[in-house]
């Protein structure tokens, strides 16, 4: 699985943590992954949002920068790079300024719905059924081998990413 980035908002990828699982078994954890946005520095500098403390790199899967070249080849026969980067922009620059704001705000994805408060915080609810589908017959699960030293309890997924 990859991720994709755009360096002016944020980075949808996968967060890998270790689950425990039956403590006496041999492999006695198993590797999870979730879905996380992390809304990039520059988007909360330019917008006055909250700072929180950023996912450390080596828990995240790989991202893609996203290409506008592609899009415009792949979908769309009338549109141009420029075009789609100029869209792109635009959008992203109104959703800052309307959450810099503190103007509540629901944005639909396709794999969620971004959310801001009056304080200028920010959720990304992930829709489970669009994930399921995603998935399909490959769900991420990988099963360790017990360590010699249990790990550090690791919080529960939440739909907060970015607060």
């Amino acid at each position: 699985r990859k991720g994709a980035d755009s360096p002016n908002f944020g980075n949808f990828s996968w967060e890998f943590f270790s689950k425990a699982t039956d403590p006496t078994a041999e492999e006695a954890y198993q590797m999870r992954c979730r879905p996380t946005l992390v809304l990039s520095e520059a988007f909360k500098r330019n917008n006055n949002l909250p700072k929180r403390k950023a996912l450390l790199p080596p828990t995240l899967a790989a991202s893609e920068t996203i290409n506008f070249h592609k899009l415009a080849l792949r979908y769309s026969t009338d549109l141009t790079k420029d075009m789609i980067f100029t869209t792109f922009r635009d959008l992203i620059r109104k959703v800052g300024e309307i959450i810099g704001s503190g103007r509540k705000l629901k944005l639909a994805f396709s794999v969620g719905v971004l959310h801001s408060t009056k304080e200028r915080k920010t959720k990304f609810e992930w829709d489970s059924e669009a994930l399921k589908m995603d998935a399909g017959d490959n769900p991420i699960v990988f099963t360790m081998a017990k360590p010699a030293a249990a790990p550090a309890a690791l919080p529960p997924p939440a739909a907060v990413q970015d607060d």
